[in-house]
């Protein structure tokens, strides 16, 4: 344990140092006055150590230029040393001073002339008092760890269940709960809810000529093409099923949905993977179908069940018109 005196008088320091040698105490430190205190703790450096450079401070009541109350109040308001016991050392028997003393943040008081046997008691308590603050301190920091592992824990098997395991995107199960969440908010705020629901073309025959493997790696450059498009943190992009692929976009309307739909089938065709099999372009392509929400024009869309058909009904449309495009919903 590491002890500090703090007195400017020389021979009141090398006294109390030399009874806690005797009692076996091997880390001591001195200094003259509070200022010089202040510099072996580090409290006036613009950064500040890590942890505590001593565990006790013997502190002098009655010192020039800064006294032991006003040294104490710093050493206290330091976030480092508030939880270092001071044990106040003085010859004043005014029980202002040792109201004072407590107040600025000291653990103890022992009065001159020292006695040894008092000294190494009270230097005995205050030590057993940091021993237990750390520990405690420990145990919090150990709580604290666990927690933050297991909040991280929590959230990656969260992750687990809402993610699809392919492209990473959110999966079905998560699609469920979120539109129903975000049917209920933009109903009661009376705002725009838009889905674009899209559909890789042919990919059946894709699988066929090049693989199911290269159509996990397709599936997931789509995915992630799509996914970046999306800019809004609200925007959620779903796995709806094998191919299909489902945007939901909270508080857009009818245009801002299409044209989303629109950068995003250009988007997807940029990145030319190839699709010698299709009947319309030698790369993948996709489809889309858009429906919105419309409170303001008194939609007839009255739940999300209907809100998903007529998505799905405006994808239908966009296949028989050569797919390759985007249809809007009535």
């Amino acid at each position: 344990m590491r002890i500090l005196i703090v007195d400017d008088d020389r021979q009141n320091r090398h006294l109390i140092k030399t009874y806690l040698e005797n009692a076996g105490f091997t880390h001591i430190l001195e200094a003259p006055s509070a200022v010089d205190c202040f510099s072996m703790l580090k409290i006036s450096s613009p950064i500040l150590p890590e942890k505590e450079e001593v565990d006790l401070i013997l502190l002098d009541l009655r010192m020039p230029e800064i006294n032991g109350v006003e040294a104490c109040k710093k050493i206290k308001s330091s976030p480092v040393y508030k939880d270092v016991p001071i044990i106040m050392v003085t010859a004043s028997e005014e029980m202002d001073d040792l109201v004072d003393s407590f107040s600025a943040g000291a653990t103890d008081y022992i009065r001159k002339p020292i006695q040894r046997v008092e000294l190494i008691a009270r230097v005995n308590a205050a030590l057993r008092l940091k021993y237990e603050m750390d520990k405690r301190k420990q145990h919090e920091r150990e709580l604290l760890r666990i927690q933050e592992e297991l909040r991280r824990v929590n959230q990656e098997l969260l992750q687990l269940t809402v993610r699809d395991e392919l492209t990473g995107v959110y999966n079905r199960r998560y699609f469920d709960e979120y539109i129903e969440n975000e049917w209920s908010r933009v109903t009661r705020e009376k705002m725009e809810l838009s889905i674009i629901i899209m559909d890789i073309d042919f990919f059946k025959l894709y699988n066929d000529t090049y693989g199911h493997q290269a159509g996990d790696e397709c599936l997931k450059k789509v995915a992630e093409t799509m996914r970046q498009a999306l800019k809004r943190p609200a925007d959620r992009l779903i796995r709806y099923g094998g191919e299909e692929f489902v945007a939901v976009l909270p508080y857009t309307k009818k245009s801002g949905a299409q044209y989303l739909a629109e950068f995003i089938l250009t988007q997807v065709a940029e990145l030319k993977i190839s699709h010698k099999a299709s009947p319309i372009l030698p790369y993948v392509t996709i489809s889309a179908g858009v429906a919105t929400y419309q409170p303001q024009e008194k939609s007839k869309i009255k739940s999300v069940k209907q809100l998903i058909e007529k998505a799905d009904q405006a994808l239908y449309r966009a296949k028989q018109q050569g797919r390759n495009c985007v249809v809007i919903s009535d």
